[in-house]
């Protein structure tokens, strides 16, 4: 059977706004490894160390470099702009008018609630390096913050509210991508995601016994069985590289899984768009 005869399907391996993705990447990452002969392949050594943790920092981080709050319950972990349309407050508890001593006691209950702070008052976040973004590390009261941080882009400042809000202190965890992953990723080979497909597995074995550029990983739990909860990874060389497999040119086999979710340029596009 021929590549081309198999439509794999798409997986989505980090949601633009339900997923954090420094830590989608970590648990992708982390269990890329499903046989043995798995190790040998070097895009699985390269990404197992793509992301990479530096010592925390005090920094001052202004507010609407903000995108998400982690341990969020809902759809919008990673779009700070939706997550109030799922506020759900108490009857018997509200913060508005959003007066200065309601904006107020709005922050007091973040402070009491988020878990986000540490024990010098520092708000603690996690930093991606690659797209300039930041996310609160916290253990409850997210929508809260997603309501106060919406609310101070758009404060009115007459006498009667609340001063702006512009910057926060706080303690940073940076997230970096390792160099040498990424020169894999964005010139050597091609790192792709989709659904498991035994007759993809099938025909990878064959194609990665004569040439080892071309990989097939199928995802497995810890007791060894396919686990169809995380994605399968295809490992393509560039389209610098020549040949083609079971009369496949090499640019249709790389249209063939345009589609898919493509680790290396997903990572160049947040890098290339969203870095300041």
């Amino acid at each position: 059977m021929a590549l081309s005869a198999i439509k794999p399907l798409y997986f989505p391996v980090v949601h633009p706004e339900r997923d954090i993705p420094y830590e989608a990447l970590q648990q992708l990452t982390a269990g890329l490894v499903s046989d043995p002969q798995d190790i040998s392949i070097p895009a699985v050594d390269l990404l197992a160390r793509l992301i990479q943790s530096g010592p925390s920092r005090e920094e001052s981080v202004a507010i609407t470099l903000i995108s998400g709050v982690g341990n969020m319950n809902g759809q919008f972990a990673f779009s700070l702009a939706r997550a109030p349309e799922e506020m759900r407050l108490s009857q018997t508890e509200t913060f508005g008018p959003f007066k200065a001593p309601e904006m107020d006691r709005l922050w007091d209950s973040i402070k009491a609630e988020l878990g986000g702070f540490d024990a010098d008052g520092l708000i603690r976040l996690a930093y991606q390096a690659w797209d300039n973004r930041y996310i609160v590390r916290n253990s409850g009261a997210a929508h809260r913050f997603a309501l106060w941080w919406r609310l101070q882009r758009y404060v009115d400042l007459a006498t009667d509210h609340p001063t702006q809000v512009t910057h926060l202190p706080a303690r940073v965890s940076p997230y970096s991508l390792d160099v040498y992953a990424m020169e894999f990723l964005t010139s050597m080979g091609r790192v792709l995601f989709c659904q498991h497909d035994d007759s993809l597995a099938f025909v990878f074995k064959h194609v990665s016994a004569a040439d080892n550029r071309f990989a097939y990983l199928t995802p497995r739990d810890g007791a060894g069985q396919v686990d169809r909860r995380r994605p399968a990874m295809i490992v393509l060389p560039q389209m610098c590289s020549s040949g083609g497999i079971d009369s496949l040119p090499m640019m249709d086999l790389h249209r063939w899984a345009d589609h898919l979710f493509d680790l290396g340029r997903y990572l160049a596009e947040r890098s290339s768009t969203y870095r300041l």
